[in-house]
């Protein structure tokens, strides 16, 4: 295991390393719908911040979505501050 470098908190078991805080960040999230062959992508390019807050981690843990769909634990909270956000509706005709 390599050291960990200042503002790098440590991968969670079997997962990826979060992004360093104050580092260059996005999120995309797509929807497609097979039956009408239709759907939308957007993508948000911005700065991950660390939420550290315990009322504010309080706070996101009781969101409708909150609880990740594969299971295990997920200490870290990281909110992506943005920058640029674009998307785009795909098919429907």
């Amino acid at each position: 295991m390599r050291p960990r470098r200042p503002g790098h908190p440590p991968p969670p078991p079997g997962g990826a390393p979060p992004p360093p805080h104050h580092s260059p960040a996005s999120f995309q999230i797509d929807h497609l719908d097979d039956r009408l062959s239709e759907g939308w992508s957007v993508l948000m390019v911005g700065t991950a911040q660390h939420v550290e807050d315990v009322d504010e981690q309080e706070r996101l843990l009781g969101l409708p979505g909150a609880t990740p769909w594969a299971g295990g634990s997920r200490p870290l909270w990281v909110r992506v501050v943005p920058d640029e956000v674009t998307g785009r509706r795909i098919g429907g005709g």
